[in-house]
C-alpha cells in the first residue's frame, strides 16, 4: 500500500472505488486485517471456501483468496467455519491440566462469541497443545489424526 500513499488521498479513493465500489480506508483496513489473519496461518479447514456477500447477492471466493473489502460481507467473523472451530474446541480434554492451562472450555466459547480475533488465538493455542506429549483429546478421540 505505500505506492497509494503516494497518489494522495483523493486519487486513492477515486482507484478503490473503481476497484471495488469502497473507499480508501476501507480497502487498507481490510487489507490489513487480512494479511494478519494470514500471518497466522490459519488452517484452511477453519475457514470458510464461500462467503455469502450481500452486496453481490451471491457466495463467492474467501476474502483471503481474491481479495474483497470487508464492507462487502456481513465482517470477519463469516470468513470462518465456526462448525469446525467449535468442533476442534468440543475434541479437548479440559479434565487434563494441560488443556485447561489457559482458560476452561466454557471460557473458550466466551471469548469466541465476544470477538473474531479469538479464533487467532484459538490457533496458536492448539499448536502449542500439539507440541505437548501428553494426550490431549477426549479418550474416544485417541487414536484419530486431527491435526491443524
Amino acid at each position: 500500500m505505500p505506492k497509494f500513499k503516494a497518489l494522495g488521498e483523493d486519487l486513492a479513493n477515486i482507484v478503490c472505488d473503481f476497484a471495488f465500489q469502497s473507499t480508501y480506508h476501507d480497502v487498507f483496513h481490510s487489507l490489513k486485517s487480512y494479511l494478519q489473519i494470514l500471518a497466522f496461518t490459519v488452517p484452511t479447514t477453519l475457514l470458510q471456501s464461500r462467503v455469502f456477500s450481500p452486496k453481490y447477492l451471491r457466495f463467492i471466493a474467501n476474502p483471503l483468496v481474491v481479495f474483497e473489502p470487508i464492507s462487502c460481507f456481513d465482517g470477519y467473523r463469516s470468513m470462518f467455519d465456526w462448525n469446525e472451530v467449535y468442533c476442534r474446541l468440543w475434541q479437548l480434554d479440559f479434565r487434563r491440566a494441560v488443556v485447561r492451562s489457559y482458560g476452561s472450555r466454557g471460557r473458550w466459547h466466551l471469548r469466541l462469541t465476544l470477538t473474531w480475533t479469538t479464533v487467532l488465538d484459538f490457533v496458536i493455542y492448539y499448536r502449542a497443545l500439539h507440541l505437548i506429549p501428553t494426550p490431549i483429546y477426549k479418550p474416544t478421540l485417541i487414536g484419530r489424526s486431527l491435526h491443524l
